[in-house]
C-alpha cells in the first residue's frame, strides 16, 4: 500500500522502517545459526568416519602378516580423509597432514644421512 503526498510529490511506503530492519537481523542471525549447526554436523560427520576407519583397520590390520599392507591402506586413507575433510570445510584436517608429511620427510632425511 502506498500513500502519495501530493503536495511533495513523494511516495511513502505505509509501516515502520524499523520493523523491517528488526526482520532482516533476525533472518540474518538464523542463517548464522543454520550455518554453525551445519558445520557441526559436517565436523561430527567426519569424526564418525575417522572412528570407523580406526576400527576396520583394526580388524582388518590384525590378519595381515607385513607391514607394506597396513602402510599402502594407511596411505589411501589418509588421501582419502584429506579429500573428505575439504569436502566437509574441516580446516583443521590439513595442517596435521601437513605436519606428518613434514615429520615423515625430516625422519627420512635424516635415516638417509646416517647411512
Amino acid at each position: 500500500m502506498k500513500e502519495v503526498d501530493s503536495t511533495n510529490d513523494s511516495i511513502q511506503i505505509l509501516g515502520n522502517e524499523n520493523e523491517i530492519d528488526a526482520k532482516d537481523e533476525q533472518v540474518s542471525t538464523l542463517q548464522e545459526r543454520l550455518k554453525e549447526v551445519e558445520n557441526r554436523l559436517d565436523q561430527e560427520r567426519f569424526i564418525w568416519v575417522i572412528t570407523t576407519v580406526i576400527l576396520i583397520d583394526a580388524l582388518i590390520f590384525i590378519n595381515l602378516e607385513n607391514w607394506s599392507g597396513p602402510f599402502v591402506i594407511g596411505i589411501f586413507e589418509l588421501i582419502g580423509l584429506y579429500v573428505l575433510a575439504d569436502r566437509l570445510k574441516i580446516d583443521t584436517v590439513a595442517p596435521l597432514i601437513d605436519r606428518l608429511a613434514g615429520f615423515a620427510h625430516r625422519v627420512a632425511k635424516t635415516e638417509k644421512n646416517t647411512e
